[in-house]
């Protein structure tokens, strides 16, 4: 189960699996705004998706039956099923999705998510760059030397954005850890816009799934900014600063232009001088 929650939230892990046999795992991550929660089942497509793995076509989610409610119904979520559909109009792969208990016991199955929400048809997308795409992994093993080198990996990380439609704009990001690996990722986008992850954090969620919790560069390029560096947003400033402040690490973030070699640098404590945080802040965390 996840190690990223408040100690109070309950545990969950999920599991995409691919027509391709690989297998992404994600637990769930509490904010401690409770605006920036992210479910297991979000952060297990992610992870496919950074992992360019579109064929996704089960889902099965494991809870803790005995310290969640008995009833069936509040294991199961709109939002989380809400995702899973918009996830496969993109993919054109129906998704099946299972919870079960620790005992591997189910508590809860459909063959095809689409039909829990029988009212819930987006219009289909057909995004050109998933077809006929093979997985590649998200991490390269280099020891960073130069910031440039991470902007390299960030606009890779724009390869692997999972956009609403063919000509949105992306984000990339990159980071490095202090075992001498760079992780790039692209934004997770939601077709109306509310449940979208930005690279940042999908980029960051896809080192802690693979246990690498030591992060000490995080870089940014965007479409949006060619000549000028862009900016992190205060959603990912503060999504940035609870990973740092439960961590207990200190990343040095870079903003990059995307077609020059400017750029600007930022501790996390400079580019978020305040943020926020409930007064029994460390009795929340474990």
């Amino acid at each position: 189960m996840s190690k990223y929650t408040k100690k109070d939230a309950p545990a969950r892990t999920s599991t995409a699996h691919s027509k391709s046999e690989n297998s992404f795992t994600s637990g769930s991550f509490v904010s401690e705004t409770n605006a920036l929660n992210i479910s297991s089942e979000m952060g297990a497509l992610v992870l496919s998706a950074l992992n360019k793995d579109y064929a996704v076509n089960k889902l099965v989610t494991i809870v803790d039956a005995e310290k969640e409610s008995k009833s069936i119904e509040s294991k199961v979520s709109p939002i989380a099923i809400k995702i899973m559909i918009d996830h496969s109009i993109r993919t054109h792969i129906p998704i099946e999705y299972k919870i079960v208990d620790k005992n591997k016991k189910i508590l809860f199955q459909s063959k095809n998510i689409q039909s829990l929400l029988p009212f819930y048809k987006p219009e289909k997308i057909i995004i050109d760059r998933f077809i006929g795409q093979k997985p590649e992994k998200n991490f390269v093993k280099e020891k960073l030397t130069d910031p440039l080198r991470l902007k390299k990996y960030a606009l890779w990380g724009l390869e692997r954005n999972f956009p609403s439609y063919n000509s949105a704009s992306g984000y990339g990001t990159a980071l490095a850890t202090k075992t001498g690996k760079i992780y790039f990722g692209g934004q997770y986008s939601s077709p109306d816009k509310s449940l979208s992850l930005h690279s940042e954090v999908t980029t960051i969620l896809s080192a802690l799934a693979n246990r690498e919790n030591k992060i000490t560069h995080i870089g940014i390029v965007s479409t949006k900014h060619l000549d000028s560096p862009c900016d992190m947003c205060g959603i990912c400033r503060q999504f940035i600063s609870e990973m740092a402040s439960k961590l207990k690490i200190s990343p040095k973030l870079y903003c990059f232009a995307k077609d020059t070699d400017e750029y600007r640098s930022y501790s996390i404590e400079e580019y978020l001088p305040s943020s926020w945080t409930s007064k029994n802040w460390k009795q929340n965390w474990k």
